[in-house]
């Protein structure tokens, strides 16, 4: 799904079902989603297997990552 899509559903709520509080659901857990999370910065991965944002690297290690979650990118955060 796309934020695109999810949007277009959301246009159809009504508005008592927009006040409602947003839950996910998996096989396993579910819970609520506690925040729209948007990079402010690309985020890349590290040697040891980690997640750092670009700017907590020194340059030679930002230079040799992989962007992970690039700036601009949406995320629903469902931990807290």
């Amino acid at each position: 799904m796309t934020f695109a899509a999810l949007k277009a559903l959301l246009d159809q709520l009504t508005p008592e079902q927009l006040a409602a509080e947003v839950v996910w659901c998996g096989e396993d857990r579910g819970g609520k989603v506690h925040m729209l999370w948007i990079a402010t910065e690309d985020w890349l991965g590290t040697e040891d297997g980690d997640c750092e944002p670009r700017s907590q690297l020194d340059a030679d290690d930002a230079a040799n990552a992989s962007v992970i979650i690039p700036k601009g990118t949406p995320q629903l955060l469902v931990d807290p």
